[in-house]
């Protein structure tokens, strides 16, 4: 599944060898005919090319190259966005059902390949509960969401349940993902 972000997005959240496109809707654009996607006063910059051109009608396709979280902007800017941002994950996106190791500080990216809402929470057989901010996710169909890691959450093991929207669990039964909190 390629990912598309909006050029107008505050934040994207991407990982290393991705290849994802820019998007744009022509009312964003108001009377300009396209954007230009590029880092902020020639930063470091994780994507393939120096700069993306980007129309309602062609979108741009880039691929992560780097690892450095950068700001970027854009020309013409945004109205309603001040700064922007990618920041570089060392997480490919993965199924909810799939587990995962993350420092704290860090992002990773949870994978919907399926046409039902998939909602996450904390396992409550787990002592240790749950190190996210929000009490539990949903994750649209056939979509993602970028979830972070508080800087603050502590080392630990974090067993999730994977069900849709009526509470069916949605992962086979030999399966427990489990959020691996671990310092670098």
């Amino acid at each position: 599944m390629q990912r598309e972000f909006n050029v107008f997005s505050p934040v994207i959240v991407v990982y290393e060898g991705e290849t994802f496109r820019w998007t744009v809707n022509q009312a964003e654009l108001g009377t300009a005919s396209q954007i230009v996607v590029s880092p902020v006063d020639g930063s470091a910059w994780p994507l393939d090319k120096p700069s993306y051109t980007v129309t309602p009608a062609a979108p741009a396709t880039a691929k992560v190259t780097g690892n450095v979280g950068v700001d970027f902007e854009c020309s013409p800017p945004a109205t309603n966005v001040g700064e922007q941002k990618i920041i570089t994950t060392p997480h490919p996106a993965g199924p909810a059902c799939n587990g995962v190791t993350v420092a704290p500080g860090n992002y990773f990216i949870w994978l919907n390949e399926s046409a039902e809402t998939l909602i996450i929470r904390p396992d409550t057989a787990n002592p240790g509960y749950w190190p996210l901010p929000q009490p539990s996710y949903a994750v649209p169909p056939n979509s993602w969401i970028a979830v972070a890691i508080p800087s603050d959450a502590s080392d630990g093991q974090y067993p999730v349940t994977v069900s849709d929207k009526l509470g069916q669990p949605q992962c086979p039964d030999e399966t427990q993902p489990i959020i691996i909190v671990q310092s670098n």
